[in-house]
């Protein structure tokens, strides 16, 4: 919790007191005094919105306003385009507005009753009664219970279409933007020691620290457009067998493009993560305030590489990020017996372009035919069907080579342990 309130701090602290804002590309007599002034207005509001929250609430819970200082931060940058510090913080409060809007916390408690943590409440789950492990058994109990109440799930999903997706896209510009004014803003951060006295704490955040956090925000703008794609809504009274079985939307594609888009920002965190560890290595100058340095002899005070990936940092974050591009861009064959001694000797091509680019759609048009349409649930012999049946056991060439005599003895090995 006090880390939470510290990154929150951290945020609110450029200009609140002593603030320097610095581009290389700019002199200091360049930047208009409205731009400062309109900032230092907003950083002001922004902490007087921040400073009371219980940070115990969830952050859709929060009772805050932030459209006054977004407001601040958005006329600095019409008044000074260059601005560091509008170009940071208004992304930022960007995404807080977001998440902090009324309409998203109505929404869900529409969607899960209060409980967003609540795996119960999503679709497939609900009708096996979790909490509690799931097994066939249980499934197959519960095939002709019906839904008590709707679960509306494109609720969500046309909020993060409309408000939360254009909120990212907003901030990766002003971060951009950020990078290639090659800017630098130097926090003061205000921190309670153990005696609860006041204490300042000084940290440079540059171009680098914003090149490194293009790759999570990448990957959060990959998983939602993945969230957004398929058709998720159950209808009040509607049985799991009628909603696998006979529902033509369900697990359809939603209009759009989400899953190719979903790709595209995956793809990124390869350049992300490359471009930020040459950044990192370029770096001259003192850096004991700086956010991010790769090794300890660097003199950092905060976030140490070295520390987290071992010697040499950057060549592994590299190396990782070379392994997201190869699996995202060429099949990769993985052998359950290499991992697992006993297990089916098969090489399992998975083509993950085609699963992004080329989409399934329905989901449910690949699963198995079912010769008994539903077994007795309470005799698991036989409770799925034998032979396994793939309409195409290769899912459109997602598993190319794959047949089902491949995947019954790979589901026979699953049954088995």
């Amino acid at each position: 919790m006090k880390r939470t309130r510290l990154l929150l701090l951290s945020l609110v602290a450029v200009g609140t007191v002593l603030f320097f804002v610095g581009c290389d590309l700019l002199e200091e007599d360049e930047i208009p005094v409205s731009a400062d002034l309109l900032f230092a207005s907003g950083m002001n509001d922004l902490q007087g919105e921040l400073t009371e929250l219980n940070l115990e609430n969830p952050i859709w819970d929060w009772d805050v306003n932030v459209s006054g200082p977004l407001s601040d931060f958005e006329d600095a940058l019409d008044a000074d385009p260059e601005h560091c510090g509008a170009l940071l913080m208004a992304g930022l409060t960007r995404l807080i507005e977001v998440v902090t809007d009324p309409d998203l916390a109505d929404i869900l408690e529409d969607i899960f009753g209060g409980d967003v943590r609540a795996s119960h409440k999503f679709p497939l789950m609900w009708y096996v009664d979790v909490p509690g492990a799931v097994d066939a058994k249980r499934v197959l109990q519960s095939l002709d219970h019906r839904r008590q109440d709707p679960f509306e799930i494109s609720l969500l999903q046309e909020y993060i279409e409309d408000e939360v997706i254009p909120a990212l896209e907003y901030t990766e510009g002003n971060l951009m933007d950020f990078q290639d004014l090659d800017c630098e803003v130097n926090l003061e951060i205000p921190i309670e020691d153990a005696s609860r006295d006041t204490m300042w704490m000084l940290v440079d955040l540059d171009a680098t620290d914003v090149a490194f956090a293009m790759a999570p925000l990448h990957a959060i703008m990959g998983a939602l457009e993945m969230i957004v794609a398929y058709n998720m809504d159950v209808t009040q009274g509607q049985t799991l067998e009628e909603l696998l079985t006979t529902d033509p939307d369900f697990l359809s594609l939603r209009a759009g493009s989400h899953m190719p888009t979903a790709f595209g920002y995956f793809s990124d965190i390869h350049d992300d993560l490359s471009d930020a560890c040459t950044m990192l290595q370029n770096e001259t100058g003192d850096q004991t305030f700086d956010l991010i340095t790769e090794l300890y002899w660097d003199g950092g005070m905060y976030i140490v590489l070295e520390d987290m990936f071992g010697p040499a940092p950057c060549d592994t974050i590299r190396a990782y990020a070379d392994l997201i591009y190869d699996a995202l861009n060429e099949p990769i064959v993985i052998n359950p017996s290499d991992e697992e001694p006993g297990a089916p000797d098969i090489d399992i091509t998975i083509d993950v372009s085609q699963f992004f680019n080329d989409p399934l759609d329905p989901l449910t048009d690949y699963f198995p035919e079912f010769v008994p349409v539903w077994p007795d649930p309470n005799d698991l012999d036989g409770a799925f069907v034998e032979p396994v049946n793939f309409p195409d056991p290769t899912f459109e060439g997602i598993l190319p080579g794959m047949s089902n005599a491949e995947w019954q003895e790979i589901i026979d090995w699953l049954d088995e342990t």
